[in-house]
Order: structure tokens, then C-alpha cells, then sequence
């Protein structure tokens, strides 16, 4: 009996600690922008994710980065860069960009075909304690990687994701005929370990039964 306390004990602090260590809920979304205007053009795409003051430490990956034909990625353009918490490329598929910087931005030139699609994976504390929060902003831009494309914002964004204190989202398309975007949460962290929390507490409460249950003598 002592045994199977120190056992269930362990396993305790094993899920405990498990639990504590997903720290992070990711957000997804879809994105889906309709280029067929600007095919056979030289252009780019810029990414730029910022925080607010005193925000905590987020990031954003770009995966799943398609051009449509018969446009095409350009990563040996000059005119390509990035700054501050910006790690890999689009043309490697593994881009990330996180909010470590007051700037953290992106860009690569481009051909554009008949459209854009990719999938961005937002990650944030899922307990917040910052002052605020950060944003993602995308835009789809001129040969110069300056001039914006495909939105009368007057800041140029065709795509903005911000989210607040709360870990409220906001997700807005400044042109939603051309820019499609739809979100997708993932299952909370802990909405994976308790089950298994459970099961682990049921197996080991039936073992219990089970090894201290008297069996019948056998009549000779």
C-alpha cells in the first residue's frame, strides 16, 4: 500500500510538472490571398510583428508558403531582409518571426501567379501578465517592397492579427474579397494532460483493488 501512495505520488508531480511545462497556446490561420491581378508582376510579401509595451514573449511561424503559378519566391533578390527577432526564410519554409524587438520584420521579393496561401501559427504565454499585447501585420507590396498592393488602408496592411491582454484575438482583412483569412484554435495544453491525469489515477486506484483482493483457495 505504502508503494502504491510513493507510485501515485509520483505520477503526480511527473503530470504536474508536464502541465506546467506547456506554457504555450498556438492560434492558427489560414490565409489566402487572390493575386490573379497582379500575375506575371514582380512584388513582394512583408510580414511585421511588434509588441506593445512591456508585452510578453510571443512569436509567429509563416508555414506552409505557397505561390500559385506561374509566379515564384525571388530568395536570391537584394532587395530581401529582416530584422530583429527574425530567424529562417519563406523559401526555406521555416520562417519565425518573434516579438524580442520594438521592429521585427520581413520581406521577400516574389513573381505573383494567381495567389498567395499560407498558414500563420501564433504563440503566446498562455497566462499573460504584460502591459499588452502584440500584432502581426502583412502586406503585399510593389517591386520595391515598400509600395503596398491590394489595400486602400492608409497604413498598407491587408492583413492585421493583434491580440490584447486578455488573450482576446483580433483578426482583420482590410480587403476581405482578395484576402481571406479564417482561424483555427488548438486545443488548450491542459486539455491534453488531464485526461491523462485521469487515466493514470484510474489504473493505479484498480491496481490497488486488484492486488489486494483475497483470491478463493482452490478445493482439492
Amino acid at each position: 500500500m505504502l508503494r502504491e501512495l510513493h507510485t501515485l505520488a509520483a505520477a503526480t508531480t511527473l503530470l504536474v510538472a508536464a502541465a506546467s511545462a506547456q506554457a504555450r497556446a498556438d492560434t492558427l490561420v489560414n490565409v489566402s490571398i487572390d493575386t490573379s491581378s497582379l500575375s506575371g508582376q514582380a512584388g513582394g510579401i512583408y510580414f511585421q510583428f511588434d509588441p506593445g509595451l512591456n508585452a510578453d514573449p510571443a512569436s509567429v511561424s509563416i508555414a506552409n508558403f505557397s505561390v500559385a503559378a506561374p509566379g515564384a519566391l525571388d530568395p536570391a533578390s537584394l532587395l530581401n531582409f529582416s530584422d530583429g527577432g527574425v530567424s529562417g526564410s519563406l523559401d526555406s519554409n521555416n520562417l519565425t518571426i518573434a516579438n524580442s524587438f520594438a521592429l521585427n520584420d520581413y520581406g521577400e521579393a516574389l513573381t505573383f501567379g494567381s495567389g498567395i496561401t499560407f498558414l500563420v501559427d501564433l504563440s503566446i504565454p498562455s497566462v499573460l501578465t504584460g502591459d499588452s499585447g502584440s500584432g502581426l501585420v502583412i502586406q503585399v507590396t510593389g517591386s520595391d517592397l515598400l509600395t503596398p498592393l491590394l489595400t486602400a488602408d492608409p497604413s498598407g496592411n491587408l492583413v492585421t492579427m493583434s491580440y490584447d491582454t486578455t488573450g482576446a484575438l483580433s483578426v482583420l482583412s482590410t480587403n476581405p474579397e482578395t484576402a481571406r483569412v479564417s482561424v483555427a484554435e488548438t486545443p488548450e495544453p491542459g486539455g491534453v494532460v488531464l485526461p491523462g491525469f485521469a487515466l493514470v489515477l484510474l489504473l493505479l486506484s484498480r491496481k490497488r483493488r486488484v492486488s489486494g483482493r483475497i483470491l478463493p483457495r482452490s478445493v482439492p
